[in-house]
């Protein structure tokens, strides 16, 4: 998230509630083995081999090469005009805490008692998070819309597509 000039925003808690020294590199497949996520949680189901450890590992690594990709390098002029359509009407998982052995706690729910730096769940799409919905500063955004859809139904929201639309396409004429 900072790479992407966002708020940097506590991710990962310990036992106790009180946020990690340093944030954890999900990036690399020790830490999915650590905190026992993913194919390394005792409920996942898989039978994790070399093979399969050697293609997650690769996945990581083009996940990251793809995140990095995204970062603008040019000069705002040189990107086109975004028009972005997002929703904040659904609790999204941000956030996680570890239980006593150092594994997430899956089943740990943000309580109203949470102070807000420590919410686990956070406005979005129940998918993507609205303030990582925005793309990263150097990209020029014309226009957003906001709604309260859940991800897989936020373009069904035809009027706002057409709103986004027709502002694409004044800006693309008012530039030629």
């Amino acid at each position: 998230r900072q790479l992407f000039g966002c708020e940097h925003t506590t991710q990962v808690y310990d036992s106790k509630g009180h946020p990690l020294k340093s944030s954890p590199n999900l990036n690399k497949l020790e830490t999915w083995k650590t905190l026992g996520i993913g194919m390394y949680h005792p409920e996942s189901g898989v039978e994790v081999t070399p093979a399969k450890e050697i293609w997650f590992q690769s996945v990581l690594d083009r996940c990251l090469t793809f995140r990095k990709g995204l970062i603008p390098t040019k000069p705002e002029s040189e990107y086109p005009p975004i028009a972005v359509l997002h929703s904040d009407g659904h609790p999204t998982k941000f956030a996680f805490q570890l239980d006593q052995d150092g594994k997430v706690d899956f089943g740990r729910k943000t309580t109203s008692e949470d102070p807000p730096q420590k919410k686990l769940m956070l406005p979005g799409d129940g998918r993507v998070m609205y303030q990582d919905s925005i793309p990263p500063k150097g990209v020029p955004v014309v226009k957003r819309i906001t709604n309260k859809e859940e991800h897989s139904v936020v373009l069904n929201d035809l009027p706002a597509v057409d709103e986004l639309l027709e502002t694409l396409l004044k800006e693309a004429a008012a530039t030629r």
